[in-house]
């Protein structure tokens, strides 16, 4: 177990990811400007929604990932704020708020850090207690026990446990996350590859599996095998552009420039 203080930085920077599939009632334009990553109108949108209904939790929240994708941490603890205020029982919004105070870590001092981490994993805690299928929130508590020491709540038991709960819902999230682990945490490079493997095995449609799975190879300078993965990736979907944006991508990284 770790006891850098700097854990926080692992804990917010992979997985503090703000979701836009879970739409409720709320109005679609908004959604789909999140989605396109047009964050500033998105942030327009939703405050024009709450000054017509101040009530309305949906359009608080999605104000908050509109402002956590800007990179306004404090605008965006405050409206999510708002929206727990309003209603406190729903799940993404407690995964929401740990999301951004795990932003406001990275952006401050080792004190305030061991601060936040508490709190950051109380938000994920609550999460998954009022939806034990949130596998956002269970990913965020895998990374905090898995890193944080333990006089700050870390357990590689309980970190395993969460694992546990990750792969029984959802294998190719499961392990795309112990992967990420195992290579940048505990830089054990075959168990990496055995669960980047296991991924890929879990969702062989998966596309996107395919290319992180044959970056990592890239990275141990497994060409070969990185190849054969990148081309498992375009036989998905050679039509795609976003494919072939991929694909050039991954052949960039190996020197493979006009290829790419």
């Amino acid at each position: 177990m770790k006891t850098d203080s700097n854990i926080i930085v692992f804990i917010a920077a992979c997985c503090m990811v703000f979701s836009v599939s879970a739409q409720g009632a709320i109005d679609s334009t908004g959604i789909k400007l999140l989605e396109s990553w047009k964050t500033k109108q998105a942030q327009e949108f939703f405050e024009s929604e709450i000054r017509k209904n101040p009530r309305d939790a949906e359009a608080h929240y999605y104000l908050a990932g509109a402002l956590q994708r800007q990179g306004k941490s404090d605008e965006a603890e405050d409206a999510i704020d708002e929206a727990l205020e309003i209603n406190e029982n729903v799940s993404k919004y407690h995964y929401l708020r740990g999301a951004i105070l795990g932003d406001r870590a990275l952006k401050t001092n080792r004190l305030k850090q061991a601060i936040l981490a508490p709190r950051i994993k109380r938000a994920f805690l609550r999460s998954v207690e009022l939806d034990p299928s949130n596998i956002d929130g269970h990913i965020g508590l895998f990374n905090y026990y898995m890193q944080a020491p333990g006089i700050m709540g870390g357990s590689e038991e309980k970190g395993f446990e969460e694992a546990n709960k990750v792969l029984s819902l959802n294998p190719y999230r499961g392990h795309q996350m112990l992967a990420g682990y195992y290579a940048r945490v505990r830089k054990d490079a075959t168990k990496a590859e055995e669960e980047f493997r296991k991924m890929t095995e879990a969702d062989p449609k998966n596309r996107d599996g395919y290319f992180r799975y044959g970056m990592f190879l890239v990275h141990e300078k497994k060409t070969d095998q990185a190849m054969t993965e990148f081309n498992k990736m375009l036989a998905i979907d050679p039509r795609s552009a976003e494919t072939n944006f991929l694909y050039g991508r991954a052949l960039f990284s190996m020197d493979q420039w006009d290829k790419a």
